[in-house]
């Protein structure tokens, strides 16, 4: 295609006379007249850029051609444009002016010395545009032309502009405060840069579009928040900043992850459409981190409360609620981000004695024959505190049917447990029913059994927990506090597991019991011929408690791993009583008395690991010194069978006061409890002789007023034991009783005081 100047000649031949016109879009651009010898030629007015269609059409003795016949078909250059040359030096950042641009669409380019195009941005409209590298000048000469395409016709190129560019030194980028390298973050972090003071700070994402452009604060501070939200997953940024010299280079790619929004929590108790206790208590599922929020309904603007994300959550009401229908939702945010609401829970809240305050989650998957089984367990809660309710009888039956299948009684934590055995593969629905206890309100906790009708693990491979076979018929795996243990899958020769891999995952709890493990849970482990498969793992917690393991491979279906870690309190293994009294190892202390024998007895709970250990009860020298005899002795292990162990403390001899403490001492593990203190005293009195009150004194008389405290056991007056003194205009103070059991105390008539002795032994008044 023939490419023209705007203003051309044209020429060509026709009818000797005749008149030829020449058109574009209809605009007479030549009009001349045919030489005798039959030539014409002549210069058209200036022709608008682009592609251009003309015709020719030739007029003799009042007879015109056919246009459509002659039609000349060319481009047409636009104008060249200009660049005005900037005053050297020139900074790097500089933009260039360019004149005789085209008025009206038109698109510019500048190009190097090679004809390279360089990226950059020009001004909107007008005949004069401003361009704006969009990387800086390089330092020294540079050389530059631009052209213009209108209508698919470019022009020619600009008569070359020579500038200069100053040479300094560039600043070091900016340096990313927030978020940290390689750390996790929302969607929408928080971005904190420091550079130079008052610079432009500009941030991007690596090599990719620029999140925001912004002046540094006069410390050199640029902070901001991303919006829109950043894509989760492996994410880089990069910056530069500009102050009054030369920009600086972009930064080295700064990497970070951007986590995935929170999920939709999940509302697992109250069940729908069941009943539950003025103090409700709301259980989920979430993610540990950011907050679990909390609202009804239908008042979507006020929230009921928020608390910490939990993978295991629990609200409990710290008021009543009115009885009545009700639907809650929930959902989770997390550092700007945030979960859809849940769908609506509706239960109701009722009147009710009891209620169901937590249960435990269903663990492991029982083989049919084989002697497994599954622990059960259910706290119930009194329905109009909340407070833990213990000695509260629990029906467990099958879902659907009538027949009790087992009944157990809450402990001192509130807690029923029942050791579930199926007697058939497949999902079992297992009810722990208060209703009874309830006085007929109907108050029930469902538990999903899944039973299997064969160990595929077993045909392929034996795990040991240091060294010990794991047999899950026999209970879960134990874990002792602060006790590295080593997990070992042995692989049987030509199982499918060899050339595959396994991996040992958190199915429950095992977060929550922070522990640790190397290599790390989530991490697959190829299998080889004749190699183990090992895991070492210990737990820091603070509490005993449970947790569940997942072995993963391709090869198998998943196989569930029960385990508990116990941390010396052992309270999820044992009830612990002095006489008639609970205890705890770790807890509170309880008080023997002089001239009394004492009941020690340790009481396995349903599953406890300690069935079948060897256990003795280790004493600190204080307990001989004080004169308390202990039998069986430390020396004497006795075995944890189904009706407990115990020990009797003969305090019969004994006359000082004094403080000691007993442990058990597991043999099996080498393991002893957290210490149970005593206080050793005259801790059962009676009152058996009262002074007064009496008025005393002359004119500024008081009165007086004393008992006398006599040990219930050993029948003679009672030293040093606390009294609680009772006053009209004070708070009440302590006091103890003298060598002869005396307690006195004066008073004036105005200000009446009274004597309390409440017995530390059993609470009770004397």
């Amino acid at each position: 295609m023939e490419v023209t100047d705007p203003t051309t000649t044209a020429s060509g031949t026709g009818l000797a006379g005749a008149t030829l016109t020449l058109t574009v879009d209809t605009e007479e651009v030549l009009s001349t007249e045919v030489c005798p010898d039959g030539t014409w030629s002549g210069v058209t007015k200036p022709l608008p850029p682009g592609w251009c269609a003309m015709p020719v059409v030739q007029t003799l003795n009042g007879q015109s051609s056919d246009a459509l016949g002659r039609v000349r078909n060319f481009k047409v250059k636009p104008p060249k444009p200009s660049i005005t040359a900037p005053t050297d030096p020139v900074a790097a950042d500089d933009p260039l002016t360019i004149t005789g641009v085209y008025n009206g669409t038109v698109a510019l380019q500048m190009r190097s010395a090679t004809g390279t195009e360089i990226p950059g941005f020009f001004s909107p409209t007008g005949d004069t545009r401003t361009f704006t590298p969009e990387e800086e000048w390089a330092p020294g000469t540079n050389r530059v032309t631009v052209v213009q395409t209108v209508n698919g016709a470019t022009s020619d190129p600009s008569d070359e502009c020579i500038f200069t560019v100053e040479e300094g030194d560039k600043p070091e980028a900016p340096r990313f405060e927030l978020p940290y390298a390689h750390t996790k973050t929302s969607t929408r972090p928080t971005i904190k840069v420091t550079g130079l003071p008052l610079a432009l700070i500009t941030v991007r994402l690596a090599d990719a579009a620029v999140l925001h452009s912004e002046a540094a604060d006069a410390d050199g501070i640029l902070e901001f928040r991303v919006d829109p939200p950043l894509i989760p997953g492996d994410n880089a940024l990069e910056v530069k900043q500009k102050g009054n010299g030369p920009e600086s280079h972009w930064s080295e790619p700064h990497p970070f992850i951007v986590k995935e929004p929170p999920s939709i929590p999940v509302i697992k108790a109250p069940g729908n459409g069941q009943s539950t206790p003025r103090k409700p208590v709301i259980r989920g599922e979430g993610e540990t981190r950011g907050h679990i929020l909390l609202r009804h309904e239908n008042d979507p603007e006020n929230l009921i409360d928020t608390i910490v994300g939990r993978r295991n959550w629990t609200w409990t009401a710290k008021e009543a609620w009115p009885v009545g229908d009700y639907s809650i939702q929930v959902k989770q945010t997390d550092d700007g981000d945030s979960s859809e609401w849940s769908l609506p829970r509706k239960f109701k809240v009722v009147q009710a004695l009891f209620g169901i305050g937590d249960a435990g989650p269903v663990l492991g998957q029982p083989v049919v024959g084989t002697g497994q089984s599954t622990l059960l367990r259910v706290q119930v809660i009194v329905g109009d505190t909340g407070a833990v309710a213990g000695g509260v009888t629990v029906e467990w039956r099958i879902s659907g049917e009538q027949d009790v299948i087992a009944t157990t009684e809450t402990d001192q934590q509130g807690w029923a447990r029942y050791l579930y055995t199926p007697d058939a593969a497949g999902k079992h629905e297992v009810l722990a029913d208060i209703t009874t206890a309830n006085q007929g309100v109907v108050m029930t906790q469902l538990f999903e059994v899944t039973a299997l009708a064969q160990d595929a693990w077993a045909q392929e491979a034996q795990l040991y927990l240091d060294g010990e076979r794991v047999d899950l018929a026999m209970g879960d795996l134990v874990l002792l506090r602060g006790k590295s243990s080593e997990l070992e899958l042995r692989v049987n020769t030509g199982s499918r597991l060899i050339g595959s891999s396994v991996t040992l995952q958190d199915l429950w709890g095992a977060a929550e019991l922070d522990l640790k493990c190397v290599p790390e849970l989530g991490a697959p482990q190829p299998v080889e011929e004749g190699k183990p498969v090992r895991w070492s793992i210990v737990s820091e917690a603070r509490e005993s408690g449970f947790f569940g393991l997942n072995l993963t491979s391709p090869a198998l279906p998943d196989w569930q791993l029960p385990g508990r870690v116990e941390t010396g309190d052992f309270a999820q293994a044992l009830d612990v009583e002095f006489d008639t009294f609970p205890a705890a190892f770790g807890g509170d202390p309880v008080y023997p008395c002089h001239g009394a024998t004492h009941t020690f007895i340790v009481q396995p709970k349903s599953g406890s690991p300690l069935l079948g250990k060897h256990v003795t009860l280790e004493l600190t020298q204080e307990t001989a010194d004080l004169g308390v005899i202990v039998s069986p002795g430390p020396d004497a292990p006795q075995e944890v069978g189904a009706n407990g162990v115990s020990w009797t403390l003969d305090c019969v001899g004994s006359s000082n006061n004094g403080d000691f403490a007993v442990r058990l001492k597991v043999q099996e593990w080498d393991f002893s409890s957290s210490a149970l203190p005593m206080s050793l005293g005259h801790n059962k009195v009676k009152i058996t002789e009262r002074f007064g009150p009496k008025e005393m004194g002359g004119a500024a008389g008081y009165w007086r007023y004393g008992i006398r405290a006599t040990s219930t056991f050993t029948g003679v007056p009672a030293a040093r034991v606390p009294v609680t003194i009772l006053s009209s205009d004070g708070p009440p103070t302590e006091t103890v009783t003298n060598s002869n059991g005396w307690c006195y105390i004066n008073y004036y008539k105005e200000a009446p005081k009274s004597l309390k002795i409440t017995n530390r032994y059993d609470g009770s008044t004397a």
